[in-house]
């Protein structure tokens, strides 16, 4: 199992380290998700398996949210029938691929929880896995999320829950215990929002006095800010959501899971939107 270091000097940064993460055009795969490259995975004969299920589900997902996509729920050409949308457009129950116990687990649904945001009684709840050095990450972050906030959240339809899947940089893993730091003084969503929109270029982006800087200037107090990022509870919280994540497969980011289902890359808001919907009518 690998571990994230909580001292940058003691992990040894991916081979593609050298270019600037946060741009997409660095590693983009075909999901528009960064792949694991330089983080040994956990047992072949638990992970693989589990890896080729993720993977299965999330595109029969995408299928089904994908406008003129083949799907049980539509024609060939993309024809609504009974079981996917209404004539009106309004999404149906029963269109989805059933969820996945060990998915539908990783929701905290904590009313306290300072890493979500939404209603912990909400009828979707989207579990989501990134990195702070990962371009489309932030591209979601930057341009997806400030939508599904304003129209799914802030309506008791969506609740976010954020999970650290730090494998990019030594800076991944000192901005996932800055998040914990932040969380410490109910400023996670703050902060996150100031990392993903900090222009700073290369390895200065996600160094200690940037990260600082970044979170003094969204009020977050800077002496028990360094004190909770030196603190091993945050190392050990941010290991723990990395390895869970690790051994159900998870090998890249953003990763989601939305009520139990895998749903993998910045996609389009539609595609979020289509399954948001979905779950909402399955939810009841």
């Amino acid at each position: 199992m690998s571990e994230i270091s909580p001292d940058p000097a003691a992990a040894t940064p991916p081979d593609d380290a050298a270019r600037d993460p946060r741009d997409p055009q660095d590693t983009r795969d075909t999901q528009g998700s960064h792949s694991t490259p330089g983080v040994p995975t956990p047992r072949r004969s638990k992970v693989v398996p589990a890896t080729v299920a993720l993977t299965a589900a999330a595109a029969a997902i995408a299928l089904a949210v994908i406008p003129g996509s083949s799907t049980p729920g539509s024609t060939p050409g993309g024809s609504p029938t009974s079981t996917s949308t209404t004539s009106t457009g309004q999404a149906t129950p029963g269109s989805l691929p059933s969820p996945k116990a060990e998915l539908l687990a990783l929701a905290r649904r904590d009313p306290k929880d300072p890493m979500a945001i939404g209603r912990a009684d909400a009828p979707v709840v989207m579990v989501q896995l990134s990195d702070f050095a990962c371009g489309y990450c932030r591209q979601y972050a930057l341009e997806t999320e400030p939508a599904l906030i304003e129209k799914y959240v802030k309506t008791g339809v969506l609740r976010i829950e954020w999970h650290d899947f730090p494998y990019l940089s030594d800076g991944s893993r000192r901005a996932a215990i800055a998040g914990r730091a932040a969380a410490a003084q109910g400023k996670f969503w703050e902060l996150h929002q100031a990392i993903f929109a900090d222009t700073t270029s290369g390895e200065e982006h996600l160094e200690l006095f940037n990260l600082s800087a970044l979170a003094q200037g969204v009020g977050i107090e800077p002496q028990q800010f360094a004190a909770d990022m030196a603190d091993k509870a945050a190392y050990d919280a941010v290991k723990k959501d990395f390895e869970a994540a690790q051994a159900l497969g998870v090998s890249g980011t953003p990763s989601f899971v939305i009520n139990g289902r895998p749903f993998v890359g910045a996609q389009p808001l539609a595609n979020f939107a289509g399954l948001i919907e979905l779950a909402a009518a399955e939810a009841g």
